[in-house]
């Protein structure tokens, strides 16, 4: 068999075990944060769509800027829409892709055992998250060109041709297009000029520049896209971040050499500089690196360099800087997609040592051992990745996993309540409580389920225990008033709604239920006034507008009235809803009717009756039925 007959039968059986481990995720449909990247995600469904996606960075749908990895959304959208096999078959073939390059890459860089480094890369479950969840996209992606970037570089280290510098150089650029996390490419290229050259001088020193200066320009631009959107801040030290770095480092290597009960969402450990135990994570580490560094004329720099590589490619994930994730969990098996190669490349190369030192019945041995260990990780990738099938086998192995993962039960609870299974959402938020009875998001949540089914009392008691451990807390003042107000106390329900306006002036869903109450109550200017209030926070909002308008055509009240205004806020609702909402309409021709337009009234509230009845309703056919009569008197409704 020839070079390339070899090479090309490595690669087929590397994409043979691509496909084959993951095959069930050709059958696993879209997922978490997929929803609002694809199926939601209005820039992948027209052509003007493409030249958002590059040019309007600031609403990007996960608040990073990665065109590259939408880009490949958008001509996804062009060729299968959004059946989810096209897209997880891509996936599936850039996982593959990567690995075959990874191969390479390793064999021209002369580490014994590269292509069975490559088929642990391509098997390893740990990896399913970023090739299973579509949204991951970005994972295998940014992988692809920094693998590119790396390969054309070490070329270029060889041959010092330009041809090859600009290229790794474009490469290294998409690369931090789909992911920013990439910008570790140029100190590991540092780090393995220094392995084989010996030493560092300008001359390797200077090419490396001007990739540290566009990863560093494109990730603070990143960054600060981010914190635009969204204040992150997690509270941690300076010493509560090495020891986040620390367990997570360890962590990390766990999840590699013990593959089990791999999630999506692990749960967060507690920081405490107080516990000598915690130190002992980054303390070992660090005591490994000085162990390798100081072996490494006897060891040889090998290990010490596939250490540093993890280090160094983990690094954006360690927790020293902070992002939007920490906030669930301080670690993620997508996080270590390409900092994984050192490890497997580092366990391969001794692997093969032994194969080398080996004779006879234990190089069979060992040959067998190797063998069993690819197809068990082939069972274990392909037995995860069925658990991205949806988003509720997700969760549901989340939590067999992880049972005390109280944030992710909060999540499923919030997604039970939003498909109407109330009876299971309620029992997984008493979960959620019974792990972290301070949570009050969920209290509140179960609160607002409780008030739903009717067990009014409980939910009091609930929402009660939310105002005395956080009296700033407007959700539950709000939702105490909804109470009050069905057990008939509408005094109480005003005063519960005015405290949460103190605490949150701008609630224009307080300002609305306050209003409603104040009209009925006989107070209806400052009805009004607390309408106009929500008018000024929710513009668009239909429901205020309808409210608005129809108090200021109908009110019995001429100083209250101002049929002007009333048309200004129906005319707006009724563009709002396409002239397709009958209550709009029904607003609308009373406005009409109050400026005097009895023709316009009428033929506007007989429309809204022929879309009510068309649409099988009833409610509120009485009303429009004595607009009618009375428009056609030339008659005004008032109420």
């Amino acid at each position: 068999m020839s070079q390339v007959q070899r090479t090309s039968f490595g690669i087929a059986v590397l994409f043979g075990l691509a496909l084959a481990a993951y095959g069930p995720a050709l059958r696993c449909g879209f997922i978490w944060d997929d929803d609002v990247s694809i199926l939601d995600n209005p820039n992948l469904q027209t052509l003007s769509g493409l030249w958002r996606i590059w040019s309007d960075p600031h609403h990007t749908p996960q608040g990073h800027y990665w065109p590259i990895v939408y880009t490949s959304f958008w001509v996804e959208h062009r060729l299968w829409g959004l059946n989810a096999l096209g897209y997880h078959l891509t996936n599936i073939l850039l996982h593959a892709a990567n690995a075959a390059l990874l191969w390479r890459i390793l064999k021209r860089l002369g580490i014994p055992g590269a292509w069975w480094a490559a088929a642990l890369f391509v098997v390893h479950p740990v990896h399913v998250e970023s090739v299973a969840w579509i949204v991951e996209r970005k994972n295998v992606l940014s992988g692809l060109f920094y693998l590119l970037s790396f390969r054309f570089y070490f070329r270029f280290t060889e041959e010092r041709r330009v041809g090859l510098y600009i290229p790794s150089l474009a490469f290294f650029l998409c690369g931090m297009l789909a992911k920013s996390s990439t910008v570790t490419l140029p100190l590991i290229l540092l780090l393995f000029l220094w392995w084989r050259g010996g030493r560092l001088d300008w001359r390797n020193i200077v090419p490396v520049l001007p990739f540290l200066l566009v990863g560093a320009t494109i990730a603070l631009f990143d960054v600060r896209l981010v914190q635009r959107r969204e204040v992150i801040e997690h509270g941690l030290s300076a010493l509560d971040r090495m020891l986040v770095a620390g367990r997570a480092f360890w962590f990390y290597l766990g999840k590699l050499f013990w593959p089990t009960s791999l999630v999506a969402v692990y749960p967060k450990w507690g920081v405490d500089s107080r516990s000598w135990i915690q130190f002992l994570y980054p303390l070992t580490a660090f005591a490994l690196f000085l162990s390798l560094w100081f072996q490494r004329k006897r060891l040889g720099k090998g290990p010490l360099v596939a250490f540093s590589c993890y280090v160094i490619t983990l690094s954006p994930t360690l927790g020293f800087v902070d992002f939007g994730f920490m906030a669930l969990s301080f670690v993620a098996d997508r996080f270590q997609y390409l900092p994984s190669i050192a490890v497997f490349a580092f366990c391969s190369a001794t692997f093969f040592s032994l194969l080398a030192r080996a004779g006879g019945f234990g190089y069979r041995v060992l040959q067998l051992m190797g063998g069993i260990v690819l197809l068990a990780l082939s069972c274990l990738t392909w037995q995860q990745s069925k658990i991205y099938r949806n988003q509720e086998t997700l969760v549901r192995h989340n939590i067999v996993c992880y049972p005390e993962a109280w944030l992710v039960r909060y999540n499923y609870a919030v997604g039970l309540a939003a498909g109407g299974r109330m009876g299971e959402a309620l029992a997984e938020y008493r979960e959620v409580l019974r792990i972290h009875p301070d949570y009050l998001d969920a209290r509140n949540n179960l609160a607002s389920l409780l008030v739903r089914s009717g067990q009014l009392e409980e939910a009091s008691q609930e929402l009660s225990r939310i105002v005395r451990s956080d009296p700033s807390y407007v959700r539950a003042y709000h939702n105490l008033g909804i109470i009050e107000e069905r057990m008939g106390n509408p005094d109480r329900a005003i005063a519960c709604f005015r405290n949460a306006l103190e605490i949150d002036p701008g609630r224009a869903e307080t300002h609305r239920e306050l209003a409603r109450l104040l009209l009925e109550s006989g107070t209806p200017s400052e009805a009004v006034h607390h309408l106009n209030r929500a008018l000024e926070n929710e513009p668009d909002s239909v429901e205020v507008l309808r409210d608005l308008g129809w108090i200021l055509a109908t009110h019995n009240d001429p100083q209250i009235r101002d049929g002007t205004q009333a048309l200004r806020l129906a005319e707006k609702a009724c563009e709002l809803t396409g002239h397709k909402d009958p209550r709009s309409l029904e607003v609308l021709a009373a406005a009409y009717a109050e400026v005097g337009d009895f023709q316009k009234a009428a033929d506007t509230v007989e429309e809204a009756m022929r879309i009510l009845l068309a649409g099988g309703a009833q409610d509120g056919s009485q009303r429009i039925l004595r607009g009618i009569e009375l428009y056609r008197q030339g008659r005004p409704l008032r109420e």
